[in-house]
């Protein structure tokens, strides 16, 4: 009798371990598997990590701003300043030379147009220059006369006759007008820039 107790016991305390080997290997599966599907919630959270660790760049760090353009003057932040109306003196042309013989065979006769000198003209000018900083456009206020006068200057040395295209005259005036402005100012006011206007217009325009 003692002797199947025994066996009984024995028999018992091995179903007992079975079952205990049987949970542990159970409890140590489901726990690898939740580390499992840890470390793969982590890796899809981070794709900059993930593509850093394969030697590929990440979309994050591979994308770059594109370059803003620079702004263009609005009606809000335009400020126009103005140089009344002036006359400028367009120096008469050089007499050209002529290489013709008159009739009694000496140079040309004082009567050819060509040996005479031609007429001064006189151009009469107001202009308009467009800059978006307040600070340059006051600036231009104390420096109007010497601006005028550069102006003056560069459209008498240029060689410019009333009988050109009027429409290349402009250009060119607009042109000598915008370079005397910015040169100036800056040169007088370092904080404006190099370019403080940004547009010359011609808004009188006259020959005689």
């Amino acid at each position: 009798m003692i002797k199947y107790l025994l066996i009984g016991l024995g028999v018992l305390m091995f179903l007992a371990m079975a079952v205990g080997d049987g949970l542990g290997i159970m409890a140590f599966l489901k726990l690898r598997s939740l580390s499992m599907q840890n470390a793969s919630a982590q890796a899809a959270a981070q794709p900059g990590a993930t593509a850093k660790h394969n030697g590929k760049p990440s979309a994050k760090s591979a994308a770059k701003p594109a370059p803003k353009a620079p702004p263009k003057p609005t009606a809000e932040n335009a400020n126009f300043v103005e140089i009344p109306q002036f006359v400028v003196t367009i120096p008469a042309p050089a007499p050209k030379a002529s290489g013709a013989a008159g009739a009694d065979g000496s140079g040309a006769g004082a009567g050819d147009p060509a040996a005479s000198p031609g007429r001064a003209g006189y151009l009469q000018l107001s202009l308009s220059f467009l800059t978006e900083s307040q600070r340059a456009a006051k600036d231009f206020g104390k420096l109007m006369p010497m601006i005028k006068s550069a102006i003056i200057s560069d459209v008498m040395s240029s060689g410019l006759s009333p009988s050109e295209d009027p429409v290349k005259m402009k250009l060119q005036i607009s042109d000598y007008s915008l370079q005397a402005a910015n040169t100036i100012v800056s040169q007088a006011d370092s904080k404006v820039g190099k370019t403080p206007f940004v547009g010359a217009y011609v808004t009188t325009f006259v020959t005689q």
